[in-house]
C-alpha cells in the first residue's frame, strides 16, 4: 500500500500512515503485513507499540487467546510491567490488596480529579493489560482479574487516560464483586460511566460499557435497564473503530432480551443480524460464543432435527465443543454445555441433564468468569432447579444441600439489593418445599409463583413444573391439565414451537 522508501524520506508520516492503516485493516481483516514493517521500521519501542496493540486486538478477536496472551505479556515486559502468565490465587490476593491500598480513602471527587496521563510507556501498558483483559475472560479469570487489578492501579498513579481508564474503572469494580463488596462494585462502575462522559471517550466506551452494564450495574438495576445502555456501546464501538467491544455489547444486549422473554423469533432474527455483522467484522470469537444462543433459540422455534441438540442452522455441536477445548476458550465451551444442559432440563429429560451438568462443572474457569456476568442467574436457576428435582427423584440428600446454597446465596444478593432473583426464588421455593405441601397448597403456590416469575417462559416452566409434581405426587390429572394448558398459552406466545409440542404430547397422554 505504502512504498518502503518512504520511511527514509518521511519518517514521521510512514509511520503515522502505516500505524493508522494497520488500525483501518484490522476492522475486517489481518493487519500484519503492515505491522510487520512497522516493526521493522520503527527507531524505538514506543513507535512499535500502537501497532503492536492493533495485532493483540486483532489476533484476540480471532479466538487465539493463548498466542494474543503470550504477546501481550512479551510486550508488558519490554515496557517494565510483569504479569504472570498463570496466575494464581496469591497473585490474585496480592493485587487485591495492593489495588484497595491504593484507593485508600479517595473520595469520587478525588478519583475524577486524578490528572491526565503524559507517560506514555504507562499508558501503553493499560491499554495492553486492556486486551488481556478482555482476552482472558474466556481463557482465565484469575489472570483477568490481575491483569484488570494491575491496571487500575498504574491509571491511579499515572493520571486519567480518556480511551483506557473508564475501562480500568469499570473492570475494578467487576473485579470487587467476587469479594462480595457489593457497595464498592457498583461505586467503581458508576465512575467508570462518569469519566466516559467527563472526558468524552470514544474509542474505549463501548469496552467500558461491555463491563459496566454486563458486568456490574446488573447488580443493582433490573436485567431489563441494561439493554438500552449496552446498544449504545454497540453503536459507539462501530462508530469509533472498535467493532469488537461494540459487538460484545450486542452480544450481552441479545442475552438481556433473552433472559427477560424476549418472543423468540424476533430474538433469533437479532442474533442472526449481530452474527452476520461479526462475520464482516472478522470477528470470530465472538461468533463462538453468540451461534450456541441462536442455535438454541432456532431449537425452541423447531428449526432443528433434535431440540436436545445444538446442531443446525448456526453450528454443529460436536465441532464447536472441540474447537472451544482446543482454542482454550473456556466460556465458549461453558456456554455450549450449559446450553444443552438448561435445554435438557426445560425438556424434562432430566438424565440427559445429568450427564451434560457434569461437562458444565468440569468448566470452573468459565464459571468463574461468569459468575460476575448478568447470564449466571439464569444458569444457577437452572443449577438450583435440577437439584430439586434430583432430589425429588432419588431422595439423595447431596442435591438438597446444593440447591439449598443456591436458594441461599440468591436471598443473601436480593439482600444486598439485586432484583434479579425476584422471577426465580419464587418458582424454586416451591420445589424446596414440594415434599411437604398438600395439593391445594401446591397447586396454590404453583399459581402464586407463575405471577411472580414476572417473564413469558418462567411462567410457562412454573406451570409446567406445577403439573409434573402435582401428578407425580398426587395423581390429580385434572389440575396437572389445568396447568399444562396455563404452560401452553405461555409457551406459545413465547414464540417456543417446540415446547408447545412437546407440552401437546403430555396432554395426549393424561
Amino acid at each position: 500500500l505504502f512504498a518502503d522508501d518512504l520511511w527514509g524520506i518521511d519518517y514521521e508520516l510512514a509511520l503515522d500512515l502505516h500505524t493508522t492503516g494497520a488500525e483501518a485493516v484490522a476492522v475486517n481483516r489481518n493487519p500484519d503485513q503492515l505491522v510487520d514493517k512497522i516493526v521493522l521500521h520503527a527507531k524505538c519501542l514506543h513507535d512499535k507499540v500502537p501497532a503492536l496493540t492493533t495485532m493483540l486486538n486483532f489476533y484476540g478477536w480471532q479466538n487465539r487467546l493463548n498466542e494474543t496472551i503470550d504477546a501481550a505479556t512479551g510486550l508488558l515486559k519490554l515496557l517494565g510491567v510483569k504479569i504472570p502468565r498463570h496466575a494464581g490465587k496469591a497473585h490474585v490476593a496480592w493485587e487485591f490488596t495492593m489495588a484497595k491500598r491504593a484507593v485508600g480513602k479517595k473520595s469520587d471527587k478525588e478519583l475524577l480529579g486524578l490528572p491526565v496521563a503524559r507517560n506514555k510507556d504507562k499508558i501503553a501498558a493499560m491499554r495492553a493489560l486492556q486486551q488481556i483483559a478482555s482476552i482472558s475472560f474466556f481463557s482465565d479469570a484469575d489472570l483477568m482479574l490481575v491483569v484488570s487489578l494491575r491496571a487500575f492501579r498504574i491509571s491511579l498513579k499515572a493520571g486519567i487516560d480518556r480511551e483506557v481508564s473508564p475501562f480500568c474503572f469499570a473492570s475494578y469494580g467487576a473485579c470487587l464483586r467476587y469479594t462480595k463488596s457489593y457497595d464498592e462494585a457498583v461505586r467503581f462502575v458508576q465512575l467508570a460511566r462518569r469519566l466516559c462522559d467527563i472526558h468524552e471517550s470514544k474509542f474505549i466506551r463501548a469496552s467500558a460499557y461491555t463491563t459496566i452494564y454486563g458486568l456490574g450495574l446488573h447488580q443493582t438495576s433490573p436485567v431489563e435497564d441494561m439493554y438500552h445502555p449496552l446498544l449504545e456501546g454497540f453503536k459507539s464501538g462501530l462508530a469509533h473503530g472498535n467493532p469488537g467491544h461494540g459487538l460484545s455489547c450486542a452480544n450481552i444486549a441479545m442475552i438481556t432480551k433473552w433472559m427477560t422473554g424476549s418472543p423468540l423469533r424476533k430474538l433469533a432474527e437479532m442474533i442472526d443480524r449481530y452474527i452476520h455483522l461479526m462475520e464482516v467484522y472478522n470477528r470470530t470469537g465472538l461468533v463462538c460464543v453468540t451461534c450456541t444462543f441462536h442455535q438454541r433459540v432456532l431449537n425452541l422455534l423447531g428449526q432443528s432435527d433434535d431440540p436436545l441438540v445444538l446442531t443446525g442452522t448456526s453450528m454443529d455441536q460436536e465441532s464447536h465443543i472441540s474447537s472451544m477445548r482446543e482454542s482454550g476458550n473456556h466460556v465458549g465451551l461453558f456456554f455450549a454445555v450449559e446450553h444443552v444442559f438448561q435445554l435438557s432440563c426445560l425438556f424434562e429429560d432430566w438424565d440427559k441433564a445429568a450427564v451434560y451438568y457434569k461437562k458444565v462443572v468440569a468448566c470452573p474457569d468459565g464459571i468463574k468468569s461468569l459468575e460476575i456476568h448478568l447470564y449466571i442467574r439464569e444458569y444457577r436457576f437452572y443449577e438450583a432447579l435440577f437439584h430439586f428435582v434430583m432430589y425429588q427423584r432419588d431422595g439423595a440428600r447431596k442435591h438438597k444441600r446444593s440447591a439449598l446454597q443456591i436458594v441461599k446465596m440468591m436471598r443473601e444478593s436480593q439482600a444486598n439489593g439485586c432484583p434479579n432473583y425476584d422471577c426465580y426464588l419464587p418458582i424454586l421455593l416451591v420445589e424446596m418445599n414440594a415434599r411437604k405441601l398438600t395439593k391445594d397448597e401446591m397447586n396454590t403456590a404453583y399459581r402464586k409463583a407463575a405471577v411472580m416469575a414476572k417473564y413469558v417462559h418462567l411462567r410457562a416452566l412454573a406451570h409446567e413444573r406445577a403439573a409434573a409434581v402435582i401428578r407425580e405426587q398426587f395423581r390429580d390429572g385434572y389440575l396437572a391439565r389445568q396447568h399444562l394448558e396455563a404452560a401452553k398459552r405461555q409457551y406459545r406466545k413465547w414464540g417456543a414451537v417446540e415446547k408447545v409440542s412437546h407440552v401437546e404430547e403430555k396432554l395426549q397422554m393424561l
